[in-house]
C-alpha cells in the first residue's frame, strides 16, 4: 500500500514537471494524460472540455483519448456533432453535473475538475466488476485533472504556437543597442529633461498613459511620477548613468494624476553641450501587462515547483506536526514570504499550529472571526490586500478539507507585486488541496500506526495479567502498557479503602514512591469524581479544575487523567496520570486509558483475591498478625529496599512477661484472650507501612522502616507504656500485661533480617534479666 502511494505521487510529481515545460498545451495534456493511464489499471480515458454556448447551455469538447491496448495518445475531433460516442459521452457527463465523481454506467467513471476551475471531465473506462478504484488512486485522479485544468486557458490546437509568450521574450529582451537610437523607439512617451530631471518637453500621449495633460507636467520634476517604493533605486541607477554619460533604461512603479499605479519601462539617452551632458531625452511606455503576465507565469512556476517538493517533503514525515512543519519551512523560502501559517486538526478541532515569520501581522484572527469562517467555508479560499508600514502586502488564507469538512487552514503573507489573475487563485487552491490530501493521508496513517502500538500493548497487558497474579506485577504490566500510548509524567494505581483511596503501585521520576500513601475522597476532589460519581476525568488544565493540585506536593501537576476501575456495578479504584505540562493529553489519550483500565480492574481484582487466599497463609489465625513466614517474606523485602536505598530501619522484638503462669493460672482460652488483646493495642499505635508479626507463642517482633534508633527506641517506649496502662478484663477477672523489649537497628548493606532479630533477641532476654517491662538497645544501652 506504502509502494503505490508514493508511485501515485511520484506520478503527479511527472505530471507537474511536464506542464511547467515549454512545449504547445496539446503536447502537454497527450504527455500528462499517458502519464495518468500509465499509472492506473483502467481499459481507456478520455479528457474533455466544457465549453459554454448561447442561451446558457454548454457543449462537450473532447480533446484526446488514451488507450490501454495500445499505450498511446490521439487528438480527437473537435467537431460538435455527427459522433456517437462524443453524443454518448455528453449525455453521461449532463447526468452527473452535480457531482466531482461519479458513475455514470457499467465501467465508467468520471471525475471532474472542482468549482472555481474552468470545467473539464476526465472519463474512466474500467473493469468495475473486477475491481474498483482505491481511494489513493481517486484522490490522485482529483488532483490530475486539477492540474489539467489549469491548462485549459491556453489554446490547445498544434498549429498554434507560444505566440504571446514569444512576444512577451521579444518584448523583455530589448536591448540596450535599440535604445541607444532615440528616434528608432516606437515608445508610447516621448519626453526631454534638463540635467535637474525637470520636464522641458512632455508628448500628448502622455494623457493616454499617466492621464496628465503635457502643460501638467512641464517644469515638474520627472522623479515625483516615482513612487516612493522605487524612487531611491532610480535615482541611484540615473546617477551612475550620468558618471559614465551613457544611455541605459529603468522599470519603475509610477502614480497617475488620479492616484492609480502602472509599471513604466523608460529609456534614456543623454544630450550633450560639447562632453558634459546637459539634459535627457526620454522615451517610457506603459509595461503593466508585461510585468503582471511575468509575475503570473512566475508565480504558476513556482507554485507548481512548491506542489513537486510538497511530495517530497511529506512522504519523510513521520509523523503529522513534522509533516506541517516541512510545508510550513518550505512556503517560508518562496521569496516574498513575510509569514505563513498551518493549523489542521489532528485528533480535536483545530489542536495543531505550525508557523514562521511575521504571524502577528495577519489581518485576520481566523480562530475568532466568524464573518471569516463563513466566507472560507463559501470559497474556500480569502484573498484580502492589506499595508504595514507602507508595505503592501497580500494575506491568502487557503481552506484544508477533509472528508470534505474543513480540517484547518493554510495562511500566508507575502509582498503584494502585481494583482492576482483567476488563474493564480486557482492554483493556490490547488495548493491547498495539496496540502489536505497530504496532511490527511499522514494523519490517517500516523493514527493507524498508533492504534496498532495501543493495540499490541494492550495484548501484552493482557497476557502479563493472566500469567501472573501478584499485584505488583500486574500493576507493572499495566503501567509499561501505558507508558507506550500515553506521554505522562507520573501514573498511580489507587484502590478504595474505606473512604479513602490508598495507591497501590504507579510510576514516578526518580527514587520518589508514593506507594501507601491515602487520599479522603471528599467532595470536589478527583477521587470523588471518578470512584463515588464513575466520571472519567480529563483535566486540561487541572489546576483550575481541582483545588487538590494547587497543594505544594502537587503543584507540578498541570493536566490529569483518571478513569474508574469497575468489577460489576462495584467502583474497586481507579486509574489516574499526569503531566507537567498543560493541555498534554488528548481525547486519544483518554480512549486509551480506559482501554487499559478495563484490564486492570480485571486484572488487579484477580490479584487482590489471590492475595487475600494467600494472606491466609502468611497470617497468625489467632492475632491477624503475619505469622513467621509473612515476617520473613515482607521483611526481608524491606531490607533490600533500605540497602538499595541506603535508608534506616529500626526492629522490635518482645514478649509478655510471666505469660506461662497467666496460662497455668487462667486457662489458655485467657491466654489466647490476652494474645488478641495485645495485637490490637500495637496495631493502632504502629504506622500503615510498619510490619507487625508474631513470632511464636506470646513473642512479636515489629520491622519500623525508614526509621532509625531513636524513633524506634521511642515506638517500643510508646507500646510498652500502652500496654501497662490497658485495662484486659477475662470473665470479669482484670489482668495485668507488661511486657520485656529488646530493639535492633539495621547496620548497613552486609546485615541481614536474622541478624537484626539476633541482636534484639539479645537485648530483650537483658530486659527479662533485670525485671521485665522495659526496653533494651537504644541509644543510651551498653
Amino acid at each position: 500500500m506504502e509502494s503505490d502511494r508514493r508511485n501515485l505521487f511520484s506520478s503527479v510529481r511527472r505530471i507537474i514537471s511536464v506542464l511547467v515545460g515549454n512545449e504547445k498545451s496539446l503536447q502537454k495534456i497527450k504527455k500528462a494524460l499517458s502519464i495518468i493511464g500509465d499509472s492506473l489499471s483502467v481499459n481507456s480515458l478520455t479528457f474533455c472540455t466544457v465549453e459554454s454556448a448561447h442561451h446558457s447551455s454548454s457543449y462537450i469538447k473532447m480533446v484526446c483519448d488514451w488507450r490501454k491496448e495500445s499505450d498511446s495518445v490521439i487528438c480527437v475531433s473537435s467537431s460538435r456533432s455527427g459522433d456517437s460516442r462524443k453524443s454518448k459521452l455528453e449525455n453521461l457527463i449532463r447526468k452527473s453535473r452535480a457531482n466531482t465523481v461519479s458513475e455514470a454506467g457499467k465501467g465508467v467513471l468520471l471525475i471532474k475538475s472542482p468549482p472555481g476551475l474552468p470545467e473539464c471531465v476526465l472519463v474512466l473506462e474500467i473493469e468495475l466488476h473486477e475491481r474498483n478504484l482505491s481511494v489513493e488512486e481517486k484522490d490522485f485522479v482529483k488532483c490530475a485533472i486539477q492540474l489539467l485544468a489549469l491548462m485549459t486557458g491556453e489554446e490547445f490546437s498544434e498549429e498554434t504556437g507560444n505566440n504571446e509568450k514569444s512576444l512577451l521574450q521579444e518584448r523583455l529582451l530589448r536591448s540596450d543597442e535599440l535604445l541607444k537610437n532615440f528616434e528608432g523607439n516606437v515608445l508610447d512617451i516621448l519626453a526631454v529633461v534638463d540635467g535637474g530631471l525637470v520636464f522641458t518637453y512632455v508628448s500628448p500621449s502622455v494623457v493616454n498613459t499617466l492621464e496628465f495633460m503635457p502643460e501638467d507636467l512641464v517644469g515638474k520634476n520627472a522623479l515625483d511620477l516615482i513612487d516612493s517604493r522605487d524612487r531611491k533605486r532610480v535615482v541611484e541607477e540615473s546617477k551612475v548613468l550620468l558618471r559614465e554619460k551613457k544611455h541605459g533604461c529603468f522599470r519603475y512603479r509610477a502614480r497617475t494624476k488620479s492616484g492609480g499605479i502602472l509599471w513604466m519601462e523608460t529609456a534614456v539617452s543623454p544630450l550633450f553641450n560639447g562632453k558634459e551632458v546637459e539634459g535627457w531625452t526620454m522615451s517610457s511606455r506603459d509595461v503593466t501587462g508585461e510585468m503582471k503576465l511575468q509575475a503570473e507565469l512566475k508565480a504558476r512556476d513556482s507554485m507548481m515547483v512548491f506542489m513537486n517538493d510538497l511530495y517530497v517533503l511529506i512522504l519523510s514525515g513521520d509523523n503529522l506536526h513534522e509533516a506541517a512543519s516541512k510545508i510550513v519551512n518550505r512556503a517560508y523560502e518562496e521569496k516574498g514570504m513575510v509569514g505563513c501559517k498551518i493549523t489542521f486538526s489532528e485528533d480535536e478541532y483545530l489542536d495543531l499550529e505550525v508557523s514562521r515569520g511575521d504571524t502577528e501581522a495577519f489581518p485576520l484572527n481566523l480562530m475568532k472571526d466568524s464573518k471569516a469562517q463563513e466566507t472560507l467555508r463559501e470559497n474556500r479560499i480569502i484573498v484580502q490586500n492589506t499595508a504595514i508600514e507602507g508595505k503592501e502586502l497580500r494575506y491568502i488564507c487557503i481552506a484544508l478539507e477533509s472528508n470534505n469538512e474543513i480540517a484547518g487552514y493554510f495562511e500566508t503573507l507575502t509582498e503584494r507585486v502585481t494583482g492576482l489573475s483567476e488563474e493564480s487563485i486557482n492554483l493556490y487552491r490547488l495548493v491547498g488541496t495539496t496540502v489536505s490530501l497530504s496532511l490527511t493521508k499522514i494523519k490517517n496513517l500516523v493514527a493507524t500506526r498508533r492504534n496498532h502500538i495501543t493495540s499490541q500493548s494492550l495484548i501484552k497487558a493482557t497476557e502479563a495479567i493472566t500469567k501472573d497474579l501478584n499485584m505488583r506485577t500486574v500493576i507493572e504490566s499495566i503501567v509499561r502498557g501505558l507508558r507506550q500510548v500515553i506521554p505522562f509524567y507520573s501514573a498511580a494505581v489507587e484502590l478504595v479503602e474505606g473512604d479513602h483511596l490508598i495507591i497501590v503501585g504507579g510510576s514516578w521520576p526518580g527514587k520518589n514512591s508514593f506507594v501507601g500513601t491515602k487520599f479522603t475522597m471528599e467532595e470536589g476532589s478527583p477521587g470523588f469524581d471518578v470512584v463515588r460519581n464513575k466520571k472519567i476525568i480529563l483535566a486540561e488544565d487541572a489546576q483550575r479544575a481541582y483545588q487538590q493540585f494547587n497543594r505544594p506536593d502537587f503543584k507540578f501537576i498541570k493536566s490529569w487523567m483518571g478513569v474508574p476501575l469497575v468489577i460489576g456495578d462495584e467502583t474497586i479504584g481507579m486509574i489516574a496520570v499526569d503531566s507537567e505540562e498543560g493541555g498534554k493529553f488528548k481525547n486519544r489519550h483518554l480512549d486509551a486509558l480506559k482501554a487499559f483500565a478495563d484490564i486492570a480492574a480485571i486484572g488487579i481484582n484477580n490479584a487482590r483475591l489471590h492475595e487475600e487466599v494467600r494472606d491466609l497463609s502468611v497470617r497468625d489465625y489467632l492475632t491477624g498478625a503475619y505469622n513467621r513466614r509473612g515476617l520473613f517474606e515482607h521483611g526481608e523485602r524491606e531490607i533490600e529496599k533500605a540497602k538499595r536505598y541506603d535508608t534506616k530501619m529500626g526492629l522490635i522484638m518482645f514478649d509478655i512477661d510471666n505469660f506461662k503462669n497467666m496460662n497455668d493460672m487462667l486457662g489458655h482460652l485467657a491466654g489466647d484472650f490476652v494474645l488478641k488483646r495485645v495485637a490490637n493495642i500495637c496495631t493502632k499505635i504502629l504506622r500503615a507501612a510498619d510490619i507487625f508479626a508474631r513470632y511464636g507463642g506470646d513473642e512479636f517482633i515489629i520491622l519500623l522502616p525508614m526509621t532509625d534508633i531513636t524513633n524506634t527506641e521511642e515506638a517500643a517506649t510508646r507500646i510498652c507504656r500502652s500496654l501497662e496502662d490497658s485495662r484486659i478484663i477475662y470473665k470479669r477477672i482484670p489482668i495485668k500485661v507488661r511486657a520485656s523489649f529488646g530493639i535492633a537497628n539495621f547496620e548497613g548493606h552486609e546485615d541481614e533480617l536474622e541478624d537484626m532479630i539476633r541482636r534484639a533477641d539479645r537485648n530483650l532476654y537483658v530486659s527479662k534479666r533485670s525485671g521485665g517491662n522495659k526496653v533494651t538497645g537504644g541509644r543510651n544501652y551498653g
